[in-house]
């Protein structure tokens, strides 16, 4: 007699499981502005979180009936190394580090002295600048990544959104600014 193996009663099916991940893969995410290479966690757009997601999932799925709990929601949703706290302000991978323990306190010291280095040599540029009008002295800052249009309509979120870029270039004795968004 053959017994016929059957999966438990509580046990979410794959072609559930994978329909939750495809779900959840239309989402687009961000990478880290100064982290890319260290971090494997993408981040999705501010504003949306994981309870706005499983309505959305739910809404969408409302036809077939066929959906899973919160519970196995949230749990395929961390699975996939995506995240809604994307930092206020990205930090160097050194000042990152010593905060987490991994750089040793001389290098840190010597990562800081670098830092103020670098700063009082962008002032004394400055200075040099304001006093002689054939020195230009300019920063630059990459912004992070933003994602367009910034909805919160669930429509939206199925969409591809356009990834723009923006370049700031600023001009310390003018205070002329250039921006290049691409």
């Amino acid at each position: 007699m053959a017994m016929l193996e059957e999966l438990p009663a509580n046990k979410t099916p794959k072609d559930i499981m994978e329909q939750v991940i495809q779900f959840i893969k239309q989402f687009p995410t961000l990478p880290l502005h100064y982290c890319r290479k260290d971090s494997k966690l993408l981040y999705l757009e501010p504003g949306l979180s994981l309870s706005k997601m499983y309505t959305m999932y739910t809404e969408d799925t409302a036809i077939n009936h066929k959906h899973v709990s919160k519970k196995i929601f949230d749990k395929i949703f961390h699975s996939l190394d995506l995240s809604f706290n994307n930092p206020r302000k990205d930090q160097c991978d050194t000042c990152v580090a010593y905060k987490q323990g991994s750089v040793d306190s001389v290098s840190f010291q010597e990562h800081i002295e670098m830092k103020d280095r670098a700063r009082h040599f962008k002032a004394l540029d400055k200075e040099l600048a304001a006093e002689n009008d054939t020195l230009k002295v300019v920063t630059m800052d990459m912004q992070q990544l933003l994602l367009c249009p910034k909805s919160f309509a669930s429509a939206v979120y199925y969409k591809r959104k356009l990834s723009v870029h923006n370049l700031t270039l600023y001009d310390l004795k003018s205070k002329d600014v250039l921006l290049f968004v691409a």
